[in-house]
């Protein structure tokens, strides 16, 4: 082991450190560019790599073996239920900060949201629509007519009620014949989907 300096005045370098003596201009180092190192010459610069992704063109390590950046190497990848399901679990109930809820909620902003299709969710439904609800439930039998779930067991598992859709997507058209009972899922697959009700209508008990 090292034995403790005692001698109050030694001149040894951890000594004046430690007396504070060697702080600022007293430090031999001072003003000097280099301290610690000598200034090497002629050195190449390193070898930057890119993502081999067209339009990407982000730097990588060179440790990547695919050569592919973080977002551009997952696409293609086909993942497993199993493990869609672990990442829903581990993420799940994950608190995000102020500003990451703002810039996801700009991200989906009119014409950036996957759903948008004019504006048309701005408008208003008219009053014949409103009146018309319950007949067309009561037509329908107060049942889906694409997976054929009641409104009781709704109400029962998910606590809400069938919607009304209007088949060509206008809600001026309030006519008998464009108005169909769906449950929430359904009517959500429809409209994300964005298909028109011709495709769907084989699906459907009329």
């Amino acid at each position: 082991m090292r034995k403790k300096h005692t001698n109050p005045n030694c001149q040894c370098v951890s000594c004046k450190s430690k007396r504070g003596e060697l702080k600022g201009k007293n430090h031999p180092n001072y003003g000097k560019r280099y301290p610690f190192r000598l200034k090497r010459k002629n050195i190449k610069p390193k070898k930057q790599y890119y993502c081999k992704t067209e339009n990407c063109n982000k730097e990588i390590t060179k440790s990547s073996k695919s050569g592919f950046c973080k977002s551009c190497s997952h696409k293609g990848i086909v993942i497993s239920k199993s493990h869609k399901l672990a990442i829903s679990n581990t993420l799940r109930g994950r608190p995000l900060s102020l500003s990451h809820r703002k810039s996801i909620s700009d991200s989906l902003k009119g014409e950036l949201c996957y759903n948008w299709k004019g504006g048309i969710s701005i408008q208003r439904y008219p009053r014949e629509f409103y009146l018309k609800r319950d007949t067309i439930k009561k037509r329908d039998d107060y049942t889906c007519q694409i997976c054929f779930d009641s409104e009781e067991n709704e109400l029962k598992d998910f606590k809400r009620k069938l919607l009304i859709h209007h088949k060509d997507f206008d809600k001026s058209n309030n006519e008998n014949s464009n108005l169909v009972t769906l449950c929430v899922m359904c009517h959500l697959l429809l409209h994300n989907v964005n298909t028109s009700w011709v495709k769907n209508e084989s699906n459907i008990s009329r």
